[in-house]
């Protein structure tokens, strides 16, 4: 009887112990939220100010010796006016047997009133309209050189306009070649670019698959009028439409900014990375944000806003118009 009683107690004691623990697994703190499904709280984190690189055109390849006098022929090109600048465009036709290296800057020297024979008297290197890039050009082929002057008429008051005929360019490879061209300095301006050719169009790249340029940016609940002095609050979605993962890591920045009448409230801040650092192909991730409302947009009816994602090449951003109210 003893030993029945022995095995009745131990019975009861593991029942009792098993209840308990699955009392505790119930009593025990509930999972962690799903932040993917979560809008992503506002975090004040400011991050530097992005400047974006400048994309260039591909180089020309540059292998042929230098261009000599000899292999040349200069010749005026096609002009071109803008903004009160205007262009002497000089082109240099490949006339010999071999390729040739257009690049580098020419020595140019011209007559003066007088006749006297002078170097141009440049006032900058590079000129507002499209300057030419280092290049090989084939025998028949041409490249070119600018010389950018203004318009007299927009500077009353400004020293004589200068004239320099017959001008003359002693290139970086040796020797020089006449002309009967004249360029003329006004406005204190007289610019010059360098040897070669034309740029080709400048491709921005797409962006890198699994890299945060490949989101698509929408914004949600951006109020169409404000007072100015205010904070707007909106929701910025993040959407990953492509088949890879976008991880943020690291924690990307974002730029907010308001236009108002040419005047800049520009602002850089980090996304909150606290809770999300993947968001998955297929996705779509909620930003709170916050943007402030400039004191200088007080006198102006509307202010264009813009928010976008600091990528390097891609632009992945939105942006609209905002109307002032009292």
């Amino acid at each position: 009887m003893r030993w029945r009683l022995l095995i009745a107690l131990t019975l009861a004691t593991g029942t009792a112990g098993c209840g308990a623990a699955q009392r505790l697994a119930n009593s025990a703190s509930p999972a962690e939220p799903d932040w993917l499904s979560q809008v992503q709280p506002f975090v004040n984190r400011p991050a530097p100010a992005y400047i974006r690189p400048i994309l260039s055109p591909s180089p020309y390849p540059t292998l042929a010796p230098l261009c000599q006098a000899a292999q040349l022929r200069a010749a005026q090109g096609r002009g071109g006016v803008g903004l009160g600048n205007i262009l002497l465009r000089v082109d240099f036709t490949n006339v010999g047997r071999v390729p040739c290296q257009l690049s580098g800057t020419p020595r140019v020297d011209g007559a003066d009133a007088v006749g006297r024979i002078v170097v141009l008297p440049v006032t900058g290197n590079g000129t507002y309209f499209i300057d030419p890039i280092p290049a090989d050009i084939a025998p028949g082929e041409s490249g070119y050189l600018n010389i950018g002057m203004a318009n007299e008429g927009n500077c009353p008051g400004a020293p004589p306009v200068a004239d320099y005929s017959n001008l003359r360019f002693g290139l970086p490879g040796g020797g020089w070649i006449a002309t009967n061209l004249t360029a003329y300095k006004a406005c204190g301006v007289l610019d010059i670019s360098g040897l070669g050719k034309e740029p080709g169009p400048v491709v921005e790249p797409s962006p890198s698959p699994g890299s945060i340029g490949t989101l698509r940016v929408t914004v949600q609940d951006f109020p169409g009028q404000a007072r100015v002095g205010t904070t707007l609050h909106f929701i910025v979605l993040l959407a990953n439409a492509s088949d890879v993962a976008v991880s943020l890591s690291p924690c990307p920045s974002f730029t907010q900014l308001v236009n108002v009448e040419g005047k800049l409230a520009v602002r850089s801040v980090y996304l909150n990375c606290d809770h999300v650092a993947l968001i998955p192909s297929g996705q779509t991730v909620r930003y709170a944000m916050e943007m402030d409302v400039p004191q200088d947009a007080a006198h102006f009816p509307f202010a264009k806003w813009f928010w976008e994602l600091n990528t390097p090449f891609f632009r992945a951003g939105t942006g609209g118009v905002l109307e002032m109210t009292a």
